[in-house]
């Protein structure tokens, strides 16, 4: 094998690759974003009905009160069971919020990680903005960045890949003599 294949092969690949993530990105940060407004109207809602039945009761609800009684339309498309009543850490992660005010939280456990909503301030942990999924701060200037890298790397695998007019010069090349 020669060495500009060595070369170009494994930079086509990482320039597919970068290209596809260039591409796929912005599609996936707006998904993430409407999922986490799903997520943030099902804790305004939930939060709603845990301080109307901590206004009524004088205390906040177990978790099989939160389930059956408080949401139980949330049941399957949200899955109520993946909110509980806790008390102290999403406080700690999260250092914006009005401790002062807070006595309670509810939490979503989204897959991957907690989010948290604390009802009686109506702050949560969950990003709405597109923009802070980037690394560079603004979604566009990531999707240039990376689209820009792949097609770097898809350059550099057509200079080593492309055939010359002129014969490969790994190849050795036969002549036939004047005599024959």
């Amino acid at each position: 094998m020669n060495l500009r294949k060595l070369i170009g092969v494994p930079f086509a690949v990482a320039g597919m690759l970068l290209a596809l993530i260039a591409a796929a990105t912005p599609s996936a940060v707006y998904s993430t974003v409407k999922n986490s407004q799903r997520i943030e109207q099902k804790f305004h809602e939930v939060g709603e009905a845990t301080e109307s039945f901590r206004r009524f009761h004088n205390r906040l609800p177990n978790d099989d009160e939160l389930a059956n009684r408080i949401a139980p339309s949330l049941r399957g498309s949200f899955q109520a069971a993946g909110m509980h009543l806790v008390e102290t850490e999403c406080i700690e992660r999260n250092p914006n919020i009005q401790r002062e005010k807070i006595t309670y939280y509810l939490w979503y456990w989204r897959g991957e990680w907690v989010e948290c909503y604390y009802p009686e301030t109506r702050e949560h942990s969950l990003i709405l903005d597109p923009d802070l999924y980037a690394f560079s701060g603004a979604l566009w200037s990531d999707t240039i960045l990376i689209g820009s890298l792949a097609g770097g790397c898809l350059f550099i695998a057509w200079t080593c890949l492309r055939r010359t007019s002129g014969p490969d010069q790994s190849t050795p090349t036969f002549r036939r003599g004047a005599g024959g």
